[in-house]
């Protein structure tokens, strides 16, 4: 399967990305590398022994979002592309809300658009807060 993995170089992303690659499937990693490095992408390559293609691009631009999905055969989208740090989000909310659900509404745009039809969508539990359980 070709696998999109949106924010592919970040923590959890690169562990996905890892196990989707030694699951052979084929896998492209998006990211804009303002959690990242991308010497991160590198020792994807050297783990699983093969090269990863990468493509810094911030998914909240929809033109180059569409640009790289047209005629490239994804099958699936895990997305992964957000923010995370509670306390900033409190500072910024704003950035948070552009980047967190617009990169969301973007890529589940461009999915409609080029046929794209399964998802795996992940959001940090610590938005909730210790104290209130989950729902």
């Amino acid at each position: 399967m070709r696998v999109l993995v949106t924010g592919g170089a970040g923590y959890i992303g690169s562990h996905t990305v890892l196990h989707l690659l030694s699951a052979g499937h084929d896998v492209v990693v998006v990211d804009d590398f303002s959690n990242a490095r991308p010497a991160v992408v590198d020792r994807l390559a050297e783990l699983a022994g093969r090269p990863v293609e990468v493509h810094r691009l911030d998914v909240t631009d929809e033109q180059e979002l569409h640009r790289l999905l047209d005629g490239a055969g994804f099958e699936a989208v895990v997305h992964f592309a957000a923010f995370k740090a509670v306390g900033e989000s409190v500072a910024r909310p704003l950035d948070y809300y552009r980047n967190n659900l617009g990169a969301t509404i973007a890529v589940a745009a461009a999915m409609v658009r080029h046929g794209i039809t399964h998802l795996v969508f992940s959001s940090s539990a610590t938005v909730y807060g210790a104290e209130r359980p989950c729902r």
